[in-house]
C-alpha cells in the first residue's frame, strides 16, 4: 500500500552519500558475492554495488522510487514490494546479504523488516543496517539543553522518523527476530572526534541465526 510519494527520490544522490561510503568499505570486507538492498530508494546504492561486482536486486515499498530506479538503472532488477507483505511471493533467490541503510527508523513495525530480511537470507547470512544513532549521552544532554529535540525528531517530515535506536534497543530487537550482532560503527558525517559528542549514525553488521 502507497500512503504518498517521496519527492527524496527524483535526486539521484543520496542524502547520506558519506554513510554509503562507509558501508561500502564494509560491505568489501564481507565475503558476499549475493546482495539485496531492502529499501533500496531510487536505485542509488544498488548501482554502486553492481559497478563493485556485486549481484544485486533492489527492493522498495514506494513507487516512485522504483519508478526511478528502473529508467535510470535498467540493467539492474528492482521490485516494488512492501515488507509488510508475504515474503514468499517475491520471486527473489536467498542472498548472501542484505542492507537496509537509513530504513528501519520509518517503519511502525520493525521487527517486520528483520523478519523479511531473514527469509531471505542464506545460512549465516549478514545484514547491514544503518540508522540515527540516539544512545549518546552527550549529545541527548545536549538536545535537552539547547532545546533541539524538535530537529532530532523531524515531527514535520512526512514519512518521518518514528523510531528512534541505541545499541541496547537494536541488540534486543535483533536477538528476538533471530540475528546476532557481530559488529557495529557508530558514526558522524563531520570527523571522527564528533563520534564522541554527536554521533549521527550507528551501522550494525548482524548474522542470521540458524
Amino acid at each position: 500500500m502507497v500512503i504518498f510519494k517521496y519527492d527524496k527520490y527524483k535526486n539521484l544522490d543520496t542524502s547520506h552519500n558519506w554513510l554509503d561510503n562507509i558501508i561500502l568499505n564494509m560491505i568489501k570486507k564481507i565475503p558476499c558475492e549475493s546482495i539485496i538492498d531492502l529499501g533500496c530508494g531510487n536505485g542509488n546504492f544498488a548501482a554502486r554495488l553492481q559497478k563493485e561486482g556485486y549481484d544485486i536486486v533492489g527492493v522498495d515499498a514506494e513507487e516512485t522510487g522504483i519508478e526511478i530506479a528502473k529508467k535510470n538503472y535498467p540493467k539492474l532488477k528492482f521490485f516494488q514490494y512492501s515488507i509488510y507483505d508475504d515474503p514468499q511471493y517475491l520471486k527473489i533467490n536467498k542472498v548472501d546479504l542484505i542492507t537496509s541503510i537509513e530504513v528501519i527508523e520509518h517503519l511502525y513495525k520493525p521487527d517486520e523488516l528483520l523478519m523479511f530480511a531473514k527469509y531471505f537470507l542464506k545460512s549465516k547470512g549478514k545484514l547491514i543496517l544503518s540508522t540515527p544513532y540516539y544512545g549518546n549521552y552527550i549529545k541527548n544532554l545536549l538536545c535537552s539543553i539547547f532545546n533541539k529535540w524538535d530537529d532530532q525528531f523531524t515531527v514535520l517530515w512526512d514519512g518521518g522518523h518514528i523510531k528512534f535506536f541505541s545499541l541496547k534497543t537494536l541488540n534486543v530487537l535483533l536477538e528476538k527476530s533471530g540475528f546476532s550482532i557481530i559488529s557495529h560503527k557508530i558514526c558522524s558525517r563531520k570527523n571522527f572526534f564528533l563520534n564522541y559528542i554527536w554521533p549521527n549514525n550507528i551501522i550494525i553488521i548482524a548474522e542470521k541465526n540458524n
